[in-house]
């Protein structure tokens, strides 16, 4: 569910690009008062491609707080960082400042990340996150298809902070999606990411409606009022 662009300022980096894959790829620190501007331009859309929800106050999650309010300034050590991939990007001078403009933006790991340092904003500007970019054209359906296979590639190898389970990499499967959207029509919200219960009302924008929630086994459901 592309948005649109969002730009990034940077004073360092680490780029690498390949010509035989037309895959290019940026590393970056950006700081923490930034990666809020970008999730209140997108909204929970910047994560649309990600494998699960936002999973509330779980313990990864608090400890991520605990570090911003006591360490804020270790942040950037302490965690994995976040990885975006998108359809292209560029750098550009903006100003006298080096800027990186990404299209079609999707945070495909570090979403618990993004959304704790939002929150924490305000009162933590000391600290800093590195992000990594990947830009991976998709023109052509052969495009397409290499483009979902490297997404699912990396969700499986970096994400390591809140563990992925099984029933996770099915969450945007298309058989679950169409799950989804039938159910909808009938005032049920089929949960399909592993998320809190809060986060899971906001996403189906629905304040009384029954769920049914996805397990492992796709014959076996909890149904949730």
């Amino acid at each position: 569910m592309p948005f649109g662009a969002v730009e990034f300022a940077i004073r360092s980096r680490c780029d690498a690009s390949s010509r035989a894959t037309g895959i290019e790829s940026w590393a970056f620190p950006v700081n923490v008062r930034h990666i809020a501007q970008i999730y209140d331009k997108a909204g929970i859309r910047l994560f649309a491609r990600n494998v699960r929800g936002f999973l509330g106050t779980s313990k990864i999650n608090k400890d991520l707080e605990k570090t911003l309010d006591s360490e804020p300034e270790f942040f950037w050590y302490y965690n994995n960082g976040i990885t975006i991939i998108c359809d292209s990007a560029e750098r550009l001078s903006r100003a006298g400042r080096n800027v990186i403009r990404i299209i079609n933006p999707q945070v495909i790991n570090g979403q618990q990340t993004t959304r704790i340092l939002r929150q924490h904003a305000a009162r933590n500007a000391k600290a800093s996150v590195l992000v990594r970019v990947i830009s991976v054209p998709r023109e052509s359906e052969e495009d397409a298809s290499r483009f979902e296979n490297l997404v699912s590639k990396i969700v499986a190898a970096t994400n390591w902070q809140n563990a992925i389970r099984a029933s996770d990499l099915m969450a945007n499967d298309r058989t679950q999606i169409e799950m989804e959207r039938n159910l909808r029509k009938f005032e049920y919200y089929y949960v399909r990411k592993r998320e809190s219960k809060g986060e899971a009302r906001r996403r189906s924008g629905m304040r009384r409606a029954n769920s049914l929630r996805k397990r492992s086994s796709p014959k076996r459901w909890r149904h949730v009022s």
